[in-house]
């Protein structure tokens, strides 16, 4: 009887162990790689300003009082909280409740009472300027 050879050639359990160790060093440098790819830019302060407006608005809070460079606030539970920068940061604080940080970067927020809105302006560290309408009732 003949035996035929078998002219198939594939890969030896050493060859796949091998090629899959090589294969996922490239994906771990690739997963380590990729953080360094991303480039974030920043929100423009219009956009941030028109956002915090949006969630005060949406959150249902209501003027309590205006000062020049602060706004305090009562949220829908009844928390009094105050609006203004910190430490070069627009945030929204309160007694136990914490603090928000809404917009970082900021070197002064006005705050200006018209009789049917408020108006907010902000302006960044690199000079830019933003101002926002703010509609929200009076708290009694």
């Amino acid at each position: 009887m003949l035996m035929l050879k078998n002219k198939v050639q594939a890969f030896t359990l050493l060859e796949a162990l091998i090629a899959l160790g090589v294969l996922g060093l490239v994906f771990a440098t690739i997963q380590c790689m990729l953080p360094s790819f991303r480039t974030q830019a920043p929100m423009p302060l219009d956009a941030s300003l028109r956002a915090v407006t949006y969630q005060l608005t949406a959150q249902k809070y209501t003027s309590v009082a205006v000062l020049p460079h602060q706004l305090q606030l009562k949220s829908h539970d009844g928390k009094n909280m105050t609006l203004e920068v910190v430490k070069r940061r627009l945030q929204l604080s309160g007694e136990s409740a914490g603090q928000i940080i809404l917009i970082p970067e900021v070197q002064d927020f006005d705050v200006q009472d018209h009789e049917a809105y408020l108006q907010l302006e902000v302006l960044g560290e690199n000079k830019q300027r933003a101002t926002e309408a703010l509609y929200l009732p009076r708290a009694p």
